[in-house]
């Protein structure tokens, strides 16, 4: 992980990181703050050329999961 090699920060679930942060490797910069889980995370390849499949899922899961597009 980039972040043990000192290269910044990085979103990681608790349970990935737990050692570490419990052995001073890691630190949580933000202990009181959570982001509002999801159920869905939905990650692609974003270009203009992205096959018609691909743009067809994706839509359908946003709408379908009333999510946003980033």
């Amino acid at each position: 992980m980039a972040t043990l090699n000192g290269a910044g920060i990085s979103r990681q679930p608790a349970y990935y990181v737990e050692q570490e942060i419990a052995e001073g490797l890691l630190v949580n910069p933000l202990p009181d703050w959570q982001l509002s889980s999801s159920d869905v995370t939905l990650l692609y390849p974003k270009s203009r050329n992205i096959s018609l499949r691909v743009k067809a899922l994706v839509d359908y899961l946003i709408e379908a999961f009333n999510i946003t597009a980033d």
